[in-house]
Parts: C-alpha cells; sequence; structure tokens
C-alpha cells in the first residue's frame, strides 16, 4: 500500500490496535476547508476513511465530501484487491468525483 501511494517504507511505526505510537488530537471539526483549498491545486485527492475509525468515522467524511457539490464521475461501486494468491476480495468502496474549475461548493 505505501508503495502505491509512493511513501517511503520506512516513513511510519508499523500500526497496531491501540498503538501508543498515535496520539489524536482534533485541531479541525471538519475538513471541508482543506479539501476545498487543494482543489485549486489541480490535484487528485485520496480522500480514505475506514469503516471502523473510531476518530473519523466514515459518514463525516462522506458528508465533508459531499459538501463540495463535485459532480460524480463513477457512482459508489465497490473495490476489489487481488493477493499475491490470485485471490481478490471486497476492499471497499468508492465514488469518483470530477473536478470543475470554479464549482467547490460551499
Amino acid at each position: 500500500m505505501k508503495a502505491a501511494l509512493h511513501v517511503s517504507p520506512n516513513s511510519f511505526q508499523d500500526w497496531d490496535v491501540c498503538s501508543s505510537h498515535i496520539q489524536y488530537v482534533q485541531y479541525e471539526p471538519t475538513m471541508f476547508t482543506y479539501y476545498n483549498a487543494l482543489m485549486n491545486y489541480n490535484l487528485k485527492i485520496l480522500v480514505y476513511s475506514g469503516d471502523a475509525d473510531s476518530c473519523v468515522p466514515y459518514i463525516g467524511t462522506e458528508r465533508c465530501v459531499r459538501a463540495l457539490n463535485l459532480p460524480v464521475k463513477s457512482a459508489w461501486q465497490p473495490w476489489f484487491v487481488t493477493d499475491d494468491l490470485g485471490y481478490t476480495q471486497n476492499s471497499g468502496y468508492l465514488v469518483k468525483y470530477d473536478k470543475v474549475c470554479g464549482s467547490n461548493g460551499g
């Protein structure tokens, strides 16, 4: 996963459940302002939210992204990953949005 995101393999500590390496502090009530600002740079943005994340529940992420009022490029659909042994499994769900200059919601 790190390689796919072009992240150095040594960038982060290994994560495990209830890890003491991760200290969560809420700085902002929403990421909307950041997502909206990043869109001005014509970047492709991946917004990931796990369904069992107690700090950032997926429903809040979903509402925040919808508030950007972007046109849907690909509707909600399953996302599949095939492992090294050739087994394919559902790894989540995704929606792809299209960025239209000047329409970043509000």
